[in-house]
C-alpha cells in the first residue's frame, strides 16, 4: 500500500520543478499528432487542439478562467477551444494547465474511472475521498513506487488460487467496499482486480512515459556522479533511506516528503529513531539543501541516499571517497547498535566520570513513576542507522543533567579493593557489609521483619558520626563500590531549611535513587535533624518532614555528621545502625598514608629507597620508605587531609618531572603545619 503522507504538499510545489512535459506549443503538438487515432469512441468535432486521445486516457489543455473561477479548455495552437466530450473509454484525464499566455504547465489528473477511485482511495486516501478528485501528476511520480508495489500484489492475487469468500474479502480490503454484500459474488471480485490491473497499469504507464526525460537526464547527471538543482526533487523520493550528518557524526533517516521552500532551498522531512524512555519512537525532522546553481557533485550534498545503487556509483566514480563513506555508514550502524543497548536505565562510565543514562529522568529532570522492568522493546535491523549519536541522563559527580557521545560510553571498572581501604575496626566493617548486602538482596530482605504498615520503611538507614576525615563518606563510597552502584552525594547546603522545600527535594532524591538503585548519602545532616523545641516551630516542622520522608526509603541511606548529641531522639529509631568514627591514631594514620601512596601508584617496599623493587631496570616512580610514612603518621592530620597531601606532593613531583619522594611530601606537610597552626591562632 502506498504511503499517503509522502505525497503531502506535493502539489504546492509543482511549478517550482522542472518542466517535464515538453511545452505544449512546441513538441508537443507534433507528439499528440501521433497518437493513435480512437474514432470509434471520439466524435471527429471533438479532435482538436484542446484535448487528445492516448492509450485508455484523455489529456486536456485548459486555462483558468477566472470570471467563472474554473478550468476552461485551451488551445496552444490558438485554435478556437470547444468543451471537451466524456466518455467511458478513458480511464482518466491528464489536463494540462496554464494559468495564462505566459506561465508555466501543470500537469492534473482528473476525471478518474470508478475503479481507480475505489482503489486509490484504498492505496493513497488523501483528496480522492472528494466526489470530483483531482491529483497533480507529480505526487503519482512521488509515489509510483508504491503503486507499482500495488500493481503487482493485484496481479499476484489474480494468479493465486484464491477464490469465494476470501477473495471478495481481499477485494473489500483493496478498495472495493461492497465486495461482501450479498449481491456481489466471487465473479465482481475479479471483475475487479482485473480492472484495478488494467486501469492502475495505464495510469503508471502515464506517469513513466510523461517523466521519462526527467529519469534520463537525472541517470546522466548521476552517472557523473552530479546533479542538479532542478532535479533534487526526483532523486530525494519518499520512502529512501538516506543519511546526513547530525552532531558531527551521520545518521540515517527515511524520506517522508521532499519539496522546495519559497525562501530558497530544497527541505527533506524524514524520520529517525530514537528512545524516549519508554519506547523507540520515529521523530520527524527537516534537512534543508541550500540552494545553488547549475549542478553539484553528490559528494557535496549535506544528504545522500543509502542504498546499493549509490555505493556502486560511487565506487565508480569516487574510489576514495566510497571508503569513507562505506567506513560511515559501517560506523553508523554500530553507533546505533550501542545506542540501542542504551535505552533504559544504565550506570556507566563517560570521559572518566560516572554518569546514569535515563532518558526519562533527563526530559523530567528528576524523579518519575515507570516501571520498565526488562521488557525493553526491540529495535530492528533496519533502524539501526537511523538512531542517534548522543544519549541523555545524569553526571553523578558535577549533578549534571547532559548528553553523552554513545561512542565514549563505557562500562565502570569498580575498584575491588575499596572495601579494603577501609580504616575501621574490623567487627564493623563485616557487620555493615551484612547489613547492606541483606538489604539489598531481594530474596533474603523479604525475610526481614517489616513495617506493620506496607511500604513503610524496609531500607537501610546508617547514621556515620565523628570528626572530620575519619572515613564516614569513604564507608559510603565502598558500599556503592561494592554493589556496583552509583554513590549519589547529597550535601545538606543542596537541600532546604523550608520544610515544603525540603520535602519536595528530598523526595525528589531518594526517589531517583530507588529508580537508578543508588546508595544514597546525605552529608551533614545534622542541618536538618537537630533537637526539637518548644519555641522553633519551622525546625520542628522541618525535622517531622525528614523523619516522614526517611522513613519510607527503602534503599541504602547513610548520613553523617560531627554533631550527633543535637540529633532529634526521634531519629535515633529510625537507625538500622549508628556507627561511631573516632580521631585516627598513628597505626590508622599510617595505614591511611600507605594506601593513599599506593594509590598513587608507589608500592612501599623495605625500610630504604634501596629496597624498591624495580621493573625491567627502570628507575621507581616512587622514593618513600614505610620508616618515612612511620615519621608521617605521628602527625595528626586526618584520612581527608593525608588524601589531599599526597596528592599535593604527586603533583609537585609531576610539574617538576621527577619520581615522588619524601622531599615532596615534606614540601607539602610544613605547608600545611604552618596553615593549620597561623588558622588556630587566628581563632584564639
Amino acid at each position: 500500500m502506498s504511503d499517503s503522507s509522502s505525497l503531502q504538499g506535493s502539489e504546492s510545489t509543482a511549478d517550482e520543478s522542472p518542466v517535464v512535459w515538453q511545452d505544449a506549443r512546441g513538441d508537443l503538438v507534433s507528439q499528440v499528432m501521433k497518437v493513435v487515432d480512437h474514432a470509434s469512441t471520439l466524435d471527429e468535432e471533438a479532435a482538436d487542439n484542446t484535448q487528445q486521445a492516448w492509450d485508455h486516457y484523455l489529456v486536456r489543455f485548459q486555462m483558468w478562467d477566472d470570471k467563472h473561477y474554473t478550468w476552461k479548455p485551451y488551445d496552444p495552437s490558438h485554435v478556437k477551444p470547444i468543451v471537451p466530450r466524456q466518455d467511458l473509454y478513458n480511464y482518466f484525464y491528464l489536463d494540462i494547465r496554464y494559468s495564462d499566455d505566459r506561465s508555466q504547465q501543470k500537469m492534473v489528473v482528473t476525471n478518474f474511472s470508478t475503479t481507480l477511485i475505489d482503489f486509490l482511495r484504498f492505496a493513497i486516501g488523501d483528496g480522492f475521498f472528494q466526489n470530483e478528485p483531482e491529483y497533480p501528476i507529480l505526487a503519482f511520480f512521488m509515489n509510483r513506487k508504491g503503486l507499482k508495489a500495488d500493481l503487482t500484489e493485484v496481479y499476484d492475487v489474480l494468479a493465486s488460487n484464491l477464490a469465494g469468500d476470501a477473495l471478495k474479502a481481499k477485494a473489500k480490503d483493496m478498495g472495493c467496499t461492497d465486495a461482501l454484500e450479498l449481491h456481489k459474488n466471487e465473479e465482481d471480485a475479479r471483475f475487479y482486480f482485473e480492472d484495478v490491473a488494467e486501469h492502475l497499469r495505464v495510469l503508471l504507464d502515464a506517469i513513466d512515459q510523461q517523466f521519462e526525460p526527467t529519469a534520463a537526464q537525472l541517470e546522466l547527471e548521476l552517472s557523473y556522479g552530479h546533479i542538479a538543482y532542478g532535479l533534487l526533487l526526483y532523486y530525494f523520493e519518499p520512502g529512501l533511506k538516506c543519511y546526513t550528518l547530525q552532531e558531527g557524526d551521520m545518521i540515517g533517516f527515511t524520506v517522508r516528503d521532499a519539496r522546495y521552500k519559497e525562501s530558497g532551498g530544497f527541505a527533506l522531512s524524514g524520520t529517525i529513531t530514537r528512545w524516549d524512555g519508554h519506547k523507540f519512537i520515529n521523530e520527524k525532522k527537516t534537512f534543508v539543501i541550500p540552494q545553488y546553481n547549475g549542478t553539484t557533485e553528490l559528494s557535496q550534498l549535506p544528504c545522500g541516499i543509502m542504498t546499493d545503487d549509490i555505493r556502486a556509483k560511487l565506487m565508480g566514480v569516487w574510489s576514495t571517497l566510497v571508503v569513507s563513506i562505506v567506513e560511515d555508514l559501517n560506523t553508523c550502524l554500530a553507533r546505533g547498535r550501542l545506542y540501542a543497548s542504551l535505552a533504559g536505565i544504565h550506570y556507566k562510565s563517560y570521559k572518566g566520570q560516572r554518569i546514569i543514562i535515563d532518558q526519562l529522568a533527563f526530559d523530567k529532570r528528576g524523579a518519575y513513576t515507570c516501571d520498565l522492568g526488562d521488557n525493553i522493546p526491540d529495535v530492528s535491523e533496519e533502524e539501526l542507522d537511523q538512531l542517534p549519536s548522543l544519549v541523555y541522563g545524569f553526571d553523578i559527580k558535577n549533578k549534571i543533567w547532559q548528553s553523552f557521545h554513545v561512542e565514549e560510553i563505557g562500562d565502570i571498572q569498580f575498584d575491588e579493593k575499596a572495601w579494603d581501604h577501609l580504616v575501621i575496626d574490623e567487627d564493623v566493617k563485616h557487620l555493615i557489609k551484612g547489613l547492606v548486602n541483606v538489604t539489598t538482596n531481594v530474596n533474603t530482605s523479604q525475610h526481614i521483619v517489616n513495617d506493620v504498615i506496607t511500604g513503610k520503611g524496609g531500607g537501610l538507614i546508617a547514621a556515620l558520626h565523628g570528626p572530620p576525615g575519619t572515613g564516614k563518606t569513604l564507608t559510603a563510597e565502598a558500599v556503592a563500590e561494592h554493589l556496583k552502584r552509583p554513590l549519589y552525594i547529597v550535601n545538606s547546603l543542596e537541600l532546604s531549611t523550608f520544610p515544603a522545600v525540603l520535602e519536595s527535594k528530598l523526595s525528589d532524591i531518594l526517589n531517583l535513587a530507588t529508580i537508578w538503585d543508588a546508595v544514597v548519602l546525605i552529608d551533614e545532616a545534622d542541618v536538618f535533624l537537630e533537637q526539637r523545641s518548644l519555641h522553633e516551630l519551622e525546625r520542628n516542622a522541618l525535622v517531622s518532614v525528614a523523619l516522614k520522608v526517611l522513613e519510607y526509603h527503602r534503599g541504602v541511606l547513610f548520613l553523617t555528621t560531627n554533631r550527633i548529641q543535637t540529633f532529634d531522639e526521634a531519629f535515633l529509631s529510625r537507625f538500622s545502625i549508628a556507627i561511631k568514627y573516632p580521631e585516627l591514631n598513628p597505626s590508622s594514620r599510617l595505614t591511611i598514608w600507605r594506601k593513599f601512596f599506593e594509590l598513587a601508584g608507589c608500592p612501599l617496599w623495605g625500610s630504604e629507597p634501596e629496597g624498591f623493587v624495580t621493573l625491567d631496570g627502570k628507575e621507581p616512580r616512587c622514593y618513600v620508605s614505610l620508616s618515612d610514612l612511620e615519621v608521617l603518621a605521628q602527625k595528626p592530620f586526618n584520612g581527608r587531609t593525608i588524601k589531599n597531601l599526597v596528592r599535593t606532593a604527586q603533583a609537585l613531583a609531576l610539574s617538576a618531572n621527577e619520581p615522588l619522594s619524601l622531599d615532596h611530601v615534606k614540601v607539602v606537610v610544613r605547608v600545611q603545619e604552618k596553615f593549620l597552626t597561623e588558622f588556630a591562632q587566628g581563632r584564639s
